[in-house]
């Protein structure tokens, strides 16, 4: 694939990423019809926030699989890399409560890192 193909994969993929994203909140929204809206959006985020965004971007490392599969693979990543880099933390000393915020972010960053060099290293 040559650059303009990968970046617009990329541009497709978060597109797509965020249409999944409001149908979630819809299907979250029906399910949990007594909630209000902004309880059933902080869910949305908090499912995207832990189980997706962490390891999505890490799923450019295979080149050869569609949205799809790349959502389904970051669900499990995501939960295994969270849960365990949190675990360590806590045996380190450091809050749990504060981990749920700067243990995503810092993976989201990873992620994005490596979508970022992935897309760069098409250009040399």
């Amino acid at each position: 694939m040559d650059n303009n193909a990968v970046s617009s994969k990329i541009k497709s993929d978060i597109k797509t990423l965020g249409i999944s994203f409001v149908a979630l909140f819809i299907i979250l929204k029906l399910v949990f019809f007594n909630e209000s809206i902004t309880n059933t959006l902080l869910s949305t985020v908090g499912l995207y926030w832990i189980l997706i965004l962490p390891a999505f971007g890490l799923t450019y490392l295979i080149e050869d699989i569609e949205f799809l599969e790349r959502l389904v693979i970051s669900i499990p990543l995501s939960a295994s890399i969270v849960g365990i880099s949190s675990y360590y933390l806590g045996i380190l000393g450091v809050p749990a409560v504060r981990s749920a915020y700067y243990v995503p972010a810092l993976f989201v960053l990873l992620s994005a890192a490596v979508a970022y060099f992935k897309l760069k290293g098409f250009k040399e």
